[in-house]
C-alpha cells in the first residue's frame, strides 16, 4: 500500500483519567495518569447536547457523543464527509443486560437491545446531527484505527473535503474480567483528518509494509484483550509521541506525526 499523508485538523477525546478535553490544547496539557482511568462513576459533560434527546446513553456512547461533537466542532462541521466510528468490543455493557434477560427468562429491554450493536456511537450521532448521509462503523483486531484511516483516505480521493474518525471503547463488565482478564482502559478520542494543510495542526504520515513469510509464521498478533495500541495513538496525536508501530497478520503499521 502506498503511504498515505493526512492532515489533522482537530482532536478532542475524554476518559476518566484525562477529563473531557475539548480541544488539542486542553489535551496536550491534561494529564495521562492511566492508572487512573477505571472510575466507575465517571462520566463526561454532556451539556451540549439538548436535555432528554436520549435516554439510559451508557458511559461509551457519551464518550463517543462527545469526542465527536468537539472534534467536528473544531474541525468545520459543515465541510466534514460522512464519519467513521470504531470500536473493538462495542457495547459491551447492554449486550451483558439483554443476555442476563434471557438467562432468568425475562422481558429484554428494547432500549438495551437497540443499544447492542457496534454501530450505536454512530447511528447516535447521526440522529443528534440530522445526518441522513451513509456513515460508518468498523469494528476488527488490533489494527482498527489503521483500517478506519484507509478508510477515510478513500472518501478523501473520492471527494470528501475532510473526514471524522471516532474511536471508543469502555472497560469491560465485571462478568468478563475473571475470564479474559482484559487491559481495556476507557478513552475516547476523535480527530479530523483533511488532504488540505490550511491551519491544520499535524501532518500525520502512514505507512506499511507486507511481513516476510517467515516473519508472519514468527510473529504471534494475538495481542490479548487490549486497547494500549489505541491508546498509543491518541499520544501520538496529541504529539506526546513522534512515532507508533504495530505489526498486524500481514502488514507492519507505521506512523509519523509531525507538528504544523
Amino acid at each position: 500500500m502506498p503511504e498515505l499523508t493526512f492532515y489533522m485538523k482537530s482532536l478532542a477525546g475524554c476518559g476518566p483519567s484525562l477529563g473531557c478535553l475539548d480541544g488539542i490544547c486542553a489535551i496536550k496539557e491534561g494529564k495521562w495518569n492511566e492508572e487512573e482511568s477505571i472510575v466507575c462513576d465517571w462520566s463526561p459533560d454532556m451539556s451540549f447536547m439538548p436535555p432528554r434527546k436520549f435516554r439510559r446513553l451508557s458511559r461509551l456512547s457519551k464518550m463517543a457523543l462527545y469526542a465527536a461533537h468537539h472534534a467536528s466542532m473544531g474541525g468545520g462541521q459543515a465541510s466534514i464527509g460522512a464519519p467513521i466510528f470504531c470500536s473493538r468490543y462495542g457495547e459491551l455493557q447492554h449486550t451483558v443486560q439483554v443476555l442476563d434477560a434471557i438467562i432468568f427468562e425475562e422481558p429484554v429491554s428494547p432500549m438495551d437491545f437497540s443499544y447492542s450493536v457496534y454501530n450505536t456511537g454512530q447511528g447516535l450521532f447521526s440522529i443528534l446531527n440530522e445526518d441522513e448521509r451513509p456513515a460508518t462503523a468498523i469494528s476488527s483486531r488490533e489494527t482498527i484505527i489503521e483500517e478506519a484511516m484507509v478508510k477515510a483516505a478513500a472518501q478523501l480521493f473520492a471527494g470528501d473535503e475532510s473526514v471524522l474518525i471516532v474511536y471508543h471503547e469502555d472497560q469491560f463488565p465485571e462478568v468478563y474480567e475473571d475470564l479474559l482478564n482484559p487491559e481495556v482502559l476507557p478513552v475516547s478520542f476523535a480527530f479530523v483528518v483533511s488532504h488540505d494543510c490550511k491551519e491544520a495542526l499535524q501532518k500525520i504520515t502512514l505507512s506499511s509494509k507486507p511481513k516476510s513469510k517467515v516473519e508472519a509464521e514468527e510473529t504471534n498478533i494475538n495481542t490479548g484483550i487490549s486497547n494500549r495500541h489505541e491508546r498509543n495513538i491518541f499520544k501520538l496525536l496529541a504529539n506526546k509521541k513522534s512515532e507508533v508501530l504495530i505489526g498486524g497478520k500481514r502488514l507492519n503499521w507505521r506512523w509519523i506525526c509531525e507538528s504544523l
